[in-house]
């Protein structure tokens, strides 16, 4: 069975960046040339949609699978925990999500309140 894939973030912070390889059911890297990759988060306490399909990069070569998303101010306002998830879109517009079977956990750890 394959390990949970559980990021960490600070409440407010922009940093670290979310990079991941994109895995088929294979666990083998998905080739995104031609690709556009999108993600989505929502928290699991209320179900709130904090961003939906906001664009993603692809990090080196599209053949390696990985793409990147850049925290964008407000994606980590709530600590807690969330559901996110990336989307491919082929370019015969096919779409596909990743990961196909749950969710990357998100863990928004609270920070310390300025006075």
């Amino acid at each position: 069975m394959r390990t949970p894939d559980i990021f960490h973030i600070k409440q407010g912070n922009t940093s670290p960046l979310f990079r991941r390889t994109l895995l088929d059911g294979d666990e083998e890297a998905i080739d995104l040339t031609g690709a556009a990759v999108f993600a989505s988060m929502r928290m699991r306490t209320d179900g709130s949609i904090v961003f939906y399909r906001r664009a993603c990069s692809i990090i080196g070569t599209a053949t390696d699978g990985v793409v990147q998303y850049s925290w964008q101010e407000g994606d980590t306002a709530a600590d807690g925990k969330a559901d996110f998830e990336f989307v491919i879109v082929y370019e015969n517009d096919r779409e596909e999500s990743v990961p196909n079977s749950g969710m990357v956990e998100v863990r928004i750890a609270e920070s310390i309140p300025s006075e």
